[in-house]
């Protein structure tokens, strides 16, 4: 089932100004990104179990359409941070055997992906290397996934065939810990861990990114890491359990 979302996935590694400051102040940062994204995990329907390895090679040539933005807004210490992903897939193909049952499958696939937070600054220090913040966030994640699925199952000598079309709809609650050393004006290491799902919308999801960040004194910043997410979704007979995992880079601009 490689038609499974390839969102990846993906979010703006650490989004936030790389220079941390002292005094409390208002600022919004904007910024685009990409994310280089493979895609593993399996899945099952009806009885049918499907491993899923897609190299980012695949998830390009299939690419359709595309779009990875963010936007944070600062307040002193208090931060509000959206991000929109969408990805459009199509043309996947995919297929598997255990024993004597064999899956081949052809999909397409659009997926949205809109997270919000609120969260606040706990942590902001000098250290001997430069300084550290830490920030603590709440929010949601929306995920909606489109599918239009042409499989066969072929078992014991017999074929069988199915279209179907799906979507995949689910909000998680999720809570969230971004922290950034910075080491002067222009470089900082971010990273950012969140938690989410608890059985509200999937069972479970999670994601992790770190990055490196270099900073311009003219408000635009470049950076560049990786990331994982996966989350854990059930419907009826469709259990859904991918992974995405790959490069990110961008560009933002603070004002």
């Amino acid at each position: 089932m490689r038609y499974l979302a390839a969102c990846g996935l993906a979010l703006a590694a650490a989004a936030g100004p790389v220079a941390a400051q002292q005094a409390p102040g208002i600022e919004t940062e904007i910024g685009i990104y990409g994310f280089g994204v493979a895609i593993g995990g399996d899945a099952s329907a009806g009885g049918a179990e499907m491993d899923i390895d897609l190299p980012f090679g695949d998830v390009w040539d299939a690419l359709e359409g595309l779009v990875l933005a963010y936007a944070e807004h600062r307040r002193g210490n208090w931060i509000y941070f959206a991000r929109a992903e969408y990805m459009d897939l199509d043309g996947f193909e995919a297929e598997t055997s255990r024993g004597p049952v064999s899956v081949e499958a052809r999909a397409g696939m659009a997926q949205w992906t809109v997270q919000g937070f609120a969260g606040y600054r706990v942590t902001d220090r000098a250290t001997q290397a430069g300084r550290l913040t830490a920030d603590l966030l709440g929010g949601l994640r929306y995920v909606s996934i489109d599918m239009d699925v042409d499989a066969s199952l072929a078992a014991f000598g017999r074929e069988t065939r199915r279209d179907f079309g799906k979507r995949v709809e689910f909000t998680d609650p999720v809570v969230a810990l971004r922290a950034k050393h910075v080491w002067n004006d222009a470089w900082g290491l971010a990273g950012w861990i969140d938690l989410g799902g608890f059985g509200a919308g999937s069972e479970f999801s999670t994601s992790a990114e770190i990055t490196i960040d270099r900073q311009w004194s003219n408000g635009w910043r470049a950076f560049g890491g990786w990331k994982y997410f996966t989350f854990d979704y059930e419907d009826g007979p469709l259990e859904m359990q991918p992974t995405y995992s790959g490069p990110v880079l961008g560009v933002s601009y603070r004002f």
